[in-house]
């Protein structure tokens, strides 16, 4: 059980850290030094766009079939 928790921290600190690194450089593109949002043009959008499609392709992938049985059923209908 122990390594299971260990298994599941871990990969839950992976996922964190996939989606942080592309989140903080979205806020870093749109907002200034004081905090203020701006505009970003369509390459850096695309860009970051693609970054984070990327990441949570890993991240379905890194789960694949480990929810328990039957919750993925439940949750699609």
């Amino acid at each position: 059980m122990a390594s299971l928790l260990r298994e599941a921290q871990d990969r839950f600190a992976r996922v964190a850290k996939s989606i942080a690194n592309p989140m903080n450089d979205l806020v870093r593109l749109t907002t200034n030094q004081s905090g203020e949002t701006i505009a970003i043009g369509a390459h850096d959008a695309f860009a970051i766009g693609q970054r984070l499609c990327g990441e949570l392709d890993w991240y379905l992938v890194d789960f694949n079939a480990t929810e328990a049985d039957g919750t993925e059923t439940r949750r699609r209908r």
